[in-house]
């Protein structure tokens, strides 16, 4: 998948977590309760040896906020809108599992 496979968005909500490192998604609402969610499962995560049981930590937060309503967005800046990354790309397992 590409970028060319994310959709743009009109505009992000509360639940959406922002893609990026800059203080409007370190501040944003929905990256915060991401955050939080993160920290819950961090000691579960931590303590499992086996890449196998991890990943399926990972699979299961994802799952979780998926199912919360909650999308993972990325800021074209050639574009100068957001975008959806789809369900399934390596960006939003990489950033669960960071």
């Amino acid at each position: 998948m590409t970028n060319t496979d994310f959709k743009p968005v009109e505009s992000f909500t509360d639940i959406d977590i922002l893609l990026g490192k800059n203080k409007i998604c370190f501040n944003h609402v929905g990256n915060r309760r991401f955050r939080e969610i993160i920290g819950n499962s961090l000691d579960d995560y931590q303590s499992i040896d086996s890449r196998k049981n991890k990943s399926q930590i990972v699979n299961n937060l994802i799952a979780s906020i998926y199912s919360s309503g909650s999308r993972f967005l990325k800021f074209d800046k050639q574009k100068e809108t957001w975008l959806e990354i789809p369900k399934g790309h390596k960006i939003i397992k990489e950033k669960v599992g960071h």
